[in-house]
């Protein structure tokens, strides 16, 4: 009876040891990921991306590779991933650290979209970050036109970026007027800008930004596409 009940107590002090093992082991891990992603640092180098949900790559001049993601941006080299985080406390960090799309300009400047603000790369290892008046900053497209005009589209208005302020200037109010939150847009080879919503699809004259005409679909598509636009001059997420 004495060896039983010790042979129980031993089985229920090993099942204790190996609770209190896990739940160091789960403190720990936690403790981990919020000091790579809490505030702590702006950057990192690793051998590994800083998320698997990848939404947007695209290759700079220098022939770096950037790879946005939901946790992160990631410049790649070749050999590891230098990764770039948003920091409370480093306004040359970059807005947030979930990045929806990227874009390099014909000054080889790298844009970079988040869901909280707009900024791009500079030459100081750094994150410049251009305002705007808009209270949700969900940064859904940037592209340029044939006259060197930067625009980002934020699904229910459109902004252009003026270099003189150094800011985001409205120039499409009610750009998505049903708030249906989908709105991608395409450049033709005229230069006209195209929105394409769930069941429109608008025109706008390239340089005036006026309406020039609304095309009802009649349906509710679950992507949009135009087969005839030129590779070089698709405005979406970077290919």
């Amino acid at each position: 009876m004495y060896f039983c009940n010790l042979k129980l107590n031993i089985i229920r002090l090993i099942k204790g040891l190996i609770c209190l093992l896990a739940f160091i082991l789960l403190v720990a891990c936690r403790d981990k990921e919020e000091k790579l992603f809490v505030n702590t640092d702006s950057s990192a180098v690793s051998d590994e991306l800083s998320n698997q949900h990848v939404t947007a790559f695209v290759e700079d001049s220098t022939g770096y590779i950037w790879i946005g993601t939901t946790r992160g941006l990631n410049r790649y080299n070749s050999q590891n991933f230098h990764q770039y985080y948003h920091n409370v406390n480093d306004s040359a960090s970059i807005p947030s650290n979930g990045i929806l799309c990227l874009f390099v300009d014909s000054k080889n400047r790298l844009w970079v979209g988040t869901d909280n603000g707009l900024c791009y790369y500079t030459n100081k290892d750094e994150f410049h970050r251009v305002g705007s008046d808009q209270k949700y900053d969900i940064v859904h497209q940037i592209w340029e036109n044939a006259e060197g005009r930067i625009f980002v589209n934020m699904i229910e208005h459109l902004y252009e970026y003026d270099p003189s302020t150094d800011k985001l200037k409205l120039v499409i109010d009610k750009f998505d007027p049903g708030h249906q939150f989908v709105n991608h847009c395409f450049i033709d080879r005229k230069g006209r800008v195209w929105s394409v919503i769930n069941d429109y699809v608008r025109c706008y004259n390239g340089k005036t930004l006026e309406l020039e005409k609304t095309i009802c679909t009649h349906v509710r598509p679950h992507f949009a596409y135009l087969s005839s636009i030129k590779p070089n001059r698709f405005p979406g997420r970077s290919n």
